[in-house]
């Protein structure tokens, strides 16, 4: 069995709004491989794109957005899989349909997409080389893949701001051009992405409250009123 590759990682916040996750829904997760706040002007690092509950799919299309004032669109790197016909047990690595890399190097938007037709065996069960793992059991090319749909590299040209806007979204943005859908022998079904998209951004510092002011300023003043009665 080959050993996957750990992957250095910080979980991003998914902005949620709120939104009540819906029964047996999917969440399309952003992972990094450092902390967004720390990113100093000029820094590139690396968004792993994945699903947090399913890893066999039959195709994938996901629409891409990110802010040209703070980000520098650098490379994609599709990463599910399929296993290779006549030869159990071993994977190979896909390529885009739809490379998004052409569209992000012009312009702030794009779309990423890989569909395989799927295939039966004479038992009529689905056969692998007509599926895609998210899972990273690539065996073909070395390296071993990391799990997920795909990898976005960017460079922050500033730093990202603490400013409470997304940086990066990554979804369901135009419901008439993407979706997700599961494998054949997994159903064929549309995954319900709740919420639509996943953000990256840097939230802000939060002000401090009335109520902590008022606390602080009447501390320095017993302080001021101490130091006054023993002088």
């Amino acid at each position: 069995m080959t050993r996957l590759r750990p992957f250095p990682r910080f979980w991003l916040t998914v902005a949620l709004l709120l939104i009540p996750m819906a029964a047996g829904a999917t969440q399309i997760t952003l992972t990094t491989d450092v902390d967004p706040g720390s990113l100093t002007p000029g820094q590139a690092f690396e968004v792993v794109v994945g699903l947090d509950d399913a890893s066999e799919l039959q195709a994938y299309s996901l629409g891409i957005e990110f802010d040209p004032d703070e980000l520098r669109f650098l490379s994609a790197r599709q990463l599910t899989s399929s296993g290779i016909s006549g030869a159990p047990g071993a994977y190979a690595a896909q390529a885009f349909d739809l490379d998004p890399s052409a569209a992000l190097a012009a312009v702030s938007s794009a779309t990423a997409s890989v569909l395989r037709t799927f295939a039966l065996d004479p038992d009529g069960e689905q056969l692998e080389s007509s599926i895609l793992f998210a899972d990273g059991r690539t065996t073909f090319p070395s390296p071993v893949a990391t799990p997920g749909l795909f990898v976005l590299a960017f460079e922050a040209t500033s730093g990202l701001l603490a400013d409470g806007l997304p940086d990066l979204r990554v979804g369901r943005l135009d419901p008439a051009l993407h979706a997700v859908t599961t494998s054949f022998r997994t159903g064929l079904v549309e995954l319900d992405l709740v919420p639509a998209a996943a953000t990256l951004q840097v939230a802000p510092v939060p002000e401090p409250g009335t109520s902590l002011l008022l606390t602080a300023g009447l501390v320095a003043l017993a302080l001021r009123a101490g130091r006054g009665r023993t002088s």
